[in-house]
């Protein structure tokens, strides 16, 4: 078997980051990061990523492990960091100087919402390579959604009416059964009472206090899980 090794006859590849912090203060600050390639082995793509997935959905996706060079290598087995991952890898082809290999990720149903990242550690029999990490990321939505979850009206006088269109988002079409956390002064709408996956809701909001006004809303819909959203409503109202 032909050993590994890094490339390093070749120029390295640079990419720019930016970190912007926000405390103490503002500032940004730029990073460089440089890598070498190597030329015995390619991962294509180089991450899994899932991108935006719905929660309650188990997609999966796959990179393509390609090593050159070692036709006796093994992949022994995959470690991954998180239990909501299913890992599977897959011989798709061995030559005298080629190996394939093929791992496939499968996102659990019961996945938490949030953005999230985990590694995939590949092992093989190689000793020059004994693991390879595969990085992951995704972003599960949660099953009911609303944008914008903060509704400003700006500026108002008192007594007079400001109106906002929120959407409604969900995972399959639902109704919405109840608005919690209206009065005389705030009225929330839905377009439709059919079951839909996507719902406009008006809001209208006419204050009489001065000052800075917010109300918290709630809708309540038929889905079985996850099926309550909240948003807000910012006014700042004056004489």
């Amino acid at each position: 078997m032909s050993h590994a090794w890094i490339q390093r006859d070749s120029p390295p590849k640079s990419v720019t980051v930016y970190v912007t912090f926000d405390r103490p203060r503002y500032q940004e600050v730029r990073l460089l990061v440089q890598a070498y390639g190597r030329n015995d082995f390619n991962l294509t793509p180089d991450t899994l990523t899932f991108g935006r997935v719905k929660r309650g959905a188990a997609p999966n996706i796959h990179v393509t492990l390609t090593f050159y060079g070692a036709g006796d290598l093994k992949v022994q087995n995959v470690k991954v960091e998180s239990n909501y991952i299913q890992p599977k890898v897959t011989l798709v082809r061995r030559q005298a100087n080629e190996v394939v290999y093929q791992l496939t990720a499968r996102m659990r149903s019961d996945a938490p919402v949030g953005k999230w990242f985990s590694d995939l550690w590949v092992r093989t029999n190689s000793s020059s390579m004994p693991q390879i990490r595969v990085p992951l990321t995704v972003e599960i939505e949660s099953a009911l959604s609303v944008t914008p979850d903060a509704v400003s009206m700006g500026k108002l006088k008192a007594n007079a009416e400001g109106e906002r269109k929120v959407i409604v988002r969900g995972i399959k079409p639902f109704k919405i059964v109840a608005i919690e956390g209206t009065d005389g002064e705030l009225l929330v709408q839905d377009s439709t009472t059919e079951a839909k996956s996507v719902h406009v809701v008006t809001v209208k909001f006419k204050p009489s206090q001065v000052g800075e006004q917010s109300r918290k809303v709630k809708l309540v819909t038929d889905l079985p899980e996850e099926g309550e959203v909240e948003f807000q409503v910012n006014a700042l109202v004056a004489d």
